[in-house]
């Protein structure tokens, strides 16, 4: 069985071990924290152009694929939510899989690993109000399975996952969501795949000024430059006018000064 398993590929990310004098890479940093505002799917089709592909395979979840760009889903959470537990089929299928020095981490556990990726739906689409938008209108039909009946069917679970129950409108009461995630306590697992996407997403720069308009990564930059740019616009609007008027005021003197040297004697 566990030459049959690993035969199919990677199916669990592979601890690798490092010298001590190799020092840490970008995935090893401490304090390492994704943002719900670059790593949002909104945010990656809009700004990334990253494709989102929904795919039946647990194993490629969040997987990246650079050169498309696209990014990879499973979409039956249901299934992580079944086999959570600890005495679970996958569970005991993997207990002696895995070596202490093949785990991705030293606190590895299959529950571990299923509750990771039913968070990262909720970073993915929940936490944001255009990615609840995006999944209410594309992404839910994308996600959906061949029924026996021969219809379509969404993943309950995924719904609630990805905030379909939430609101989408701008002026709807705001929802109790996270901005930011922590690399060591909510995804130790996953953060080699999630840092790799979050550092493709950091560089990418908006080239046009519909991009620019979706580009929500930073707040304070987007707020800072919007608000430049509207207080220009409006400086120059009056800066319009009163050259206008005092165009016309020009005029006017103009017209006058014509009048009244028509009316002096000759």
């Amino acid at each position: 069985m566990d030459e049959l398993l690993r035969a199919l590929g990677e199916t669990i990310p592979q601890h690798i071990a490092m010298s001590p004098d190799h020092g840490r890479n970008e995935d090893e940093q401490p304090n390492l924290k994704f943002q719900v505002s670059c790593l949002n799917a909104a945010t990656l089709t809009s700004i990334a152009g990253i494709q989102l592909i929904w795919v039946d395979t647990i194993s490629a979840h969040l997987d990246f694929d650079a050169s498309v760009p696209a990014l990879y889903l499973f979409r039956l959470p249901s299934f992580c939510r079944l086999q959570s537990g600890d005495d679970s089929f996958l569970s005991i299928l993997t207990e002696d899989l895995y070596t202490e020095n093949s785990k991705s981490t030293d606190d590895f556990s299959v529950s571990r690993l299923m509750k990771e990726i039913s968070l990262s739906y909720r970073m993915l689409f929940r936490d944001d109000r255009s990615a609840r938008e995006l999944y209410r209108r594309s992404q839910r039909a994308k996600a959906s399975i061949i029924t026996a009946t021969g219809g379509r069917s969404t993943d309950p679970h995924l719904d609630m996952l990805a905030g379909l129950d939430l609101p989408t409108s701008f002026f709807s009461p705001r929802q109790h969501v996270r901005e930011t995630y922590h690399a060591d306590s909510d995804f130790p697992i996953l953060r080699k795949r999630l840092n790799r996407i979050q550092l493709y997403v950091d560089g990418i720069q908006p080239g046009r000024l519909t991009s620019l308009w979706r580009d929500r990564r930073d707040l304070r930059l987007w707020y800072t430059i919007w608000a430049v740019l509207i207080i220009g616009g409006i400086g120059v609007i009056q800066a319009f006018f009163a050259i206008s008027l005092a165009a016309a005021q020009v005029g006017i003197a103009r017209q006058s000064l014509k009048l009244q040297l028509q009316q002096l004697p000759r």
